[in-house]
């Protein structure tokens, strides 16, 4: 796990040098900004006693008015006075046009005075009627404001007459208050800045006058002076710490600005592979020595970086070029799943180039429908590092640039990348490997020659349909098929016609069955059907025997018109058994029996049917072991030369008898070593034992004798048969001429090629060839000018009834005739009577044998034979 460091502020020191000054001044700011707001603070204080000072000299100034005013108004007591004094005054002309006279004992700051009637309608002639004669002021109300304005006061009194009656007008006295007050000399009070309030009253007491002015005290001049020498003194504080601010600047830039820019341009020129070069500043005499060791110290691991940038680019190189040449796509993607990178082969692979591709998330590479599955395995951890390699890939279709799609196995694997959780997204196209995946699929389950399902496949439907009867409580039937005569059509016309008969045989059965059942092909010419939902046996029967009518029809191949026929075997579940194995070995056992019948017909399984094949499997156990233990022996039947009556040759029989079923004949264990593949290693058991054996009687004195020996047609399927006669020729130093080989018909139908080739190097040895049993099987007298026969042995079946029998007489005749046309030897077995032996003696047969001369004898039998002479004597 990488370790995580704290994140740090990297500053450079001039920087750092200048923040310190910048506080420095803020300090000292902050410090001339505090000192000034407890001035001004103090000023505030002191400015509110002087206001309150002001008030109060206005409100004494504004008394002292009043009381003056209203000793005025008492002068007005006699209105007779009042009236010769306004009658005499200079200025009664502009008392009648309302205008102020001065009176020349009102103060300076009073304007006028007016008298009004009762209606309050200036009196402008003092004749006027409705004036009164006399005027006494009865009532004085000086303290009572009327109006007034912004340089005015005006103060009233009532007028009554002097007879008593109702008053009649009003005094009012207009004082210039502005005048007034600019006419005295206030301590506190600032008169320039005095102002006056709106009022909403008509009358004023005059004891609350003080409220319509708004005071302003004069300037405190100790303040004032304190200020400005303290702004004066902040002014100066600020200019220096700007020029020392301004100075630390300049310095910083020219002790560590230009050396770092020096730098910063020489690490510039490592990052393109120069060195760097340290420059003193000789027009400086500062500097700085830490600037040289940190370029000694960049120039060290210059080098060090060099080398490793170099080899870092040689493995970039060779990641890079391993990356462009291995052919599947490699995508790096971010923590989101956008693509970082990727290769050549995703271009080719998916037909995208590079530029479209980044940041583009990696579901776009997929179809619609993997898009969901690629999505549910990474949700659902199916790319997990602790999951086998094998685990982690997981199958998706990608989607071409062009809109086809294709098999692709992908894997994700975690990794980080410069610090960042990343993913390495391998894609590889598997779309050969699935088609051939697909194919070996087929070709594991399905026969490749007609389509049809093989013996795996076969066993799997086998297994199923059982479970399935099984379950549903239903009875299934298992038909095993084999045909009649395949061999000798392939041996005969190749295998071309053999393999066009085994498709047509598979369509033909095919057509005989329903859709639901399974028709499979084993090896060879067997075929097997599971019939599943089979009620009664005979349903079973019914297919079986329209199998069997169905494939005895002609068959029209390449012009060739053959004809075959089938053997089959039919057991069913659960009444025959329910084991899968056992199921297939009773159907297995119903057929050979139907074989042996004669073919061309079905057999269902019996309880005997089994007991014969656990019979046929112990003796396979027996003879298995005899072979080990070399418990078989041989038994040797003379041949008589009926021409001149003398002993020419000896058939080697083998025999074999069991201590517990006593002797078994080989009719019985010929065919089941053949079946089982054991004739190999009894043939050459037998023709190594006679030899031998042979070479024993000579040295004793034995005649010149053919001993004749049986070779099964399953021996000449093995290569190396000649090679192992030929090395037993020589182990035991026979005569090759002393030797004879019978071969049954069969065997010059199968495999002609390698038959010819065996038996000509036979032939070229010295060997003798004869067919045995001639006429039971595929006579042909193409096949007997073809390879190097020197003998024909008439089956005994012909000979039995030769006296009896016209056909059987006639056969035997027609053979020696044609044996004596192609200059070949002539053998007649089974001969048991002298009727039989006069018969042949005058169609000029030229050997017998049988049980008239000699039954098989054992060796020490055959010697008592030999010198006894038996065969002469009898007649």
């Amino acid at each position: 796990m990488t370790k995580t460091h704290p994140k740090t502020l990297s500053i450079p020191i001039h920087i750092l040098g200048m923040i310190f000054i910048f506080a420095l001044m803020i300090t000292l700011v902050l410090l001339g900004w505090y000192t000034n707001q407890k001035i001004v603070m103090l000023e505030k204080q002191s400015k509110l006693k002087t206001n309150v000072l002001a008030k109060q000299e206005l409100n004494s100034t504004l008394t002292k008015i009043i009381k003056n005013s209203a000793m005025l108004a008492e002068k007005f007591s006699n209105w007779d006075e009042t009236k010769q004094q306004l009658q005499n005054s200079t200025y009664y002309k502009y008392w009648q046009l309302n205008r102020a006279p001065k009176f020349d004992f009102a103060p300076a700051h009073f304007d006028n005075i007016n008298l009004y009637n009762n209606k309050g309608k200036p009196l402008s002639d003092f004749n006027d009627t409705s004036m009164p004669f006399s005027v006494s002021l009865n009532k004085i109300e000086p303290y009572v404001i009327m109006d007034f304005d912004n340089a005015h006061l005006y103060q009233q009194a009532n007028i009554s007459s002097n007879n008593n009656i109702k008053a009649t007008g009003f005094l009012i006295l207009k004082i210039d208050l502005a005048k007034a007050l600019k006419n005295t000399n206030f301590k506190y009070l600032d008169i320039n800045k005095l102002k006056y309030k709106s009022r909403t009253t008509q009358f004023i007491p005059a004891k609350n006058i003080n409220q319509y002015f708004e005071t302003t005290a004069v300037t405190n001049s100790e303040f004032n002076i304190l200020e400005e020498l303290f702004n004066n003194t902040l002014i100066r504080i600020s200019i220096a710490s700007l020029l020392l601010f301004l100075s630390f600047i300049i310095l910083s830039i020219k002790y560590l600005g230009f050396p770092l820019r020096d730098l910063a341009q020489q690490i510039d020129l490592v990052g393109k592979g120069s060195k760097l070069t340290f420059e003193k500043h000789h027009d400086s005499f500062i500097q700085i020595a830490e600037f040289e060791k940190v370029y000694k110290s960049l120039n060290h691991y210059h080098d060090k970086l060099y080398l490793s940038e170099n080899e870092l680019r040689e493995s970039e190189l060779r990641i890079r070029t391993v990356l462009e040449t291995v052919p599947d796509a490699i995508i790096t993607l971010n923590r989101n799943l956008k693509i970082i990178s990727i290769n050549s082969a995703t271009e080719k692979l998916f037909g995208h180039k590079n530029a479209f591709l980044l940041q583009k998330n990696i579901d776009c590479l997929l179809s619609d429908d993997s898009k969901d599955k690629f999505h549910h395995a990474l949700a659902n951890n199916y790319f997990d590092s602790n999951l086998t390699q094998d685990e982690q890939k997981q199958q998706f279709i990608g989607q071409h640039k062009s809109g086809y799609t294709f098999d692709t196995q992908c894997s994700l694997t975690s990794i980080e990348l410069f610090g960042e959780k990343s993913y390495l997204f391998i894609a590889k196209d598997i779309t050969d490997r699935k088609e051939y995946e697909t194919r070996l699929t087929h070709l594991a389950n399905f026969d490749s020659l007609t389509g049809l399902s093989n013996r795996t496949l076969f066993h799997d439907r086998l297994e199923h349909a059982i479970s399935q009867a099984k379950r549903n409580d239903s009875q299934l039937s298992l038909l095993f098929i084999d045909l009649d005569r395949f061999k000798p059509i392939n041996d005969t016309y190749g295998h071309h016609i053999g393999d066009l008969l085994l498709t047509t045989v598979a369509m033909r059965i095919k057509n005989c069955i329903r859709e639901g059942d399974t028709l499979s092909r084993l090896s060879g010419d067997e075929f097997t059907i599971i019939l599943e939902g089979i009620e009664l046996d005979e349903d079973a029967a019914k297919i079986a025997d329209n199998i069997i009518h169905t494939l005895r029809k002609p068959y029209n191949l390449k012009g060739n018109e053959l004809f075959n026929s089938a053997s089959i075997g039919i057991s069913s579940y659960p009444n025959d058994d329910a084991d899968f194995n056992n199921l297939i070995k009773n159907a297995d056992t119903a057929m050979y029996r139907a074989k042996e019948l004669g073919g061309n017909q079905y057999q269902f399984f019996t309880m005997d049917l089994n007991y014969r094949a656990e019979e046929r499997l112990t003796l396979e156990n027996k003879l298995r072991f005899a072979l080990d233990k070399d418990l078989f022996s041989i038994e040797y039947q003379p041949k008589i030369n009926i021409k001149n009556n003398t002993l020419s040759g000896i058939e080697a029989l083998m025999r074999f008898t069991d201590p517990e079923l006593g002797r078994i004949p080989p009719v019985s264990f010929i065919p089941l070593l053949e079946e089982t593949g054991l004739i190999n290693r009894a043939g050459e058991w037998i023709i190594r034992k006679a030899c031998s054996q042979y070479m024993q009687w000579r040295q004793s004195g034995f005649p010149d004798l053919r001993m004749s020996i049986n070779l099964s047609v399953y021996q000449f399927k093995e290569d190396k048969l000649v090679d192992n006669i030929f090395k037993i020729i020589s182990d035991t130093k026979i005569n090759p001429h002393n030797l004879e080989f019978e071969i049954t018909e069969s065997l010059l139908v199968e495999n002609i090629e390698e038959t010819t080739q065996a038996l000509n190097r036979l032939h070229q040895k010295g060997i003798k060839i004869s067919i045995d049993d001639f006429g039971t099987g595929y006579s042909s007298l193409a096949y007997l000018k073809k390879f190097p026969i020197d003998i024909l042995k008439i089956d005994r079946s012909f000979v039995n009834d030769i006296t009896t029998n016209e056909d059987d007489a006639i056969i035997v005749e027609t053979i020696i005739a044609m044996a004596r046309s192609l200059k070949l030897s002539i053998t007649a077995e089974g001969v048991e009577s002298v009727h039989q032996l006069n018969f042949l003696k005058e169609r000029d047969c030229d050997e017998v044998q049988g049980y008239y001369f000699s039954k098989p004898l054992t060796s020490k039998q055959l010697i008592d034979f030999v010198k006894s002479e038996s065969w002469k004597k009898i007649k």
